[in-house]
């Protein structure tokens, strides 16, 4: 039997696009599936253009016979954990998310999620016009606090195991650039 990691060893690249930069972090059950779709979580790269994940997710979706599904999952200022209220407070939690992810935090500013909505509203018309149908899902923090979730809407992890319930494949970007040291911004001067 082959599956989806076998069906996809020798899938035509995208050109630029190199084996050594695709990551499988699972190779997928024993037999190709024969219905579902091919999912796309888009997340650092905003774009139709220049997007080796995109393309990769198209190319493979082609090889599987299965339609390409892209989503995007957008925050909210809920998303931020509460900054600590002093540099003896122990609650690493803000430190430890965002060195894990910088991207599943919300935008800082309106004019930040607005610049974020037109990029997202661009890329909904150049996938529509290949095709490739495209969700934009708001999501909270998970916070949980005697079993429940704190937030109205569910949370980005809840989310993305939803949109992949039924996925054959689920492909994603990284970012590109390393985070930042936090606290670089403690000893700049402001005046």
């Amino acid at each position: 039997m082959v599956n989806v990691y076998r069906a996809l060893e020798k899938v035509q690249l995208p050109k630029g696009l190199h084996h050594e930069r695709i990551q499988w972090l699972y190779k997928g059950p024993k037999a190709l599936p024969h219905n579902g779709y091919l999912l796309y979580w888009m997340q650092t790269s905003v774009r139709t253009k220049h997007n080796y994940a995109l393309e990769y997710a198209v190319a493979a979706a082609n090889k599987l016979q299965l339609p390409l599904h892209v989503v995007y999952l957008f925050p909210d200022r809920s998303v931020l954990p509460p900054l600590p209220k002093s540099e003896d407070d122990h609650d690493d939690e803000w430190k430890a998310e965002a060195r894990q992810d910088a991207s599943a935090h919300a935008f800082v500013t309106e004019r930040h999620a607005r610049f974020a909505l037109e990029g997202l509203a661009d890329a909904y018309e150049r996938l529509a016009s290949r095709g490739v149908s495209f969700d934009v899902f708001h999501h909270t923090h998970q916070k949980q606090q005697q079993g429940k979730t704190k937030g109205d809407g569910l949370a980005r992890n809840e989310l993305l195991e939803v949109c992949a319930r039924r996925a054959a494949l689920v492909v994603t970007d990284r970012p590109y650039l390393r985070p930042w040291p936090l606290g670089t911004g403690h000893p700049c001067c402001v005046y």
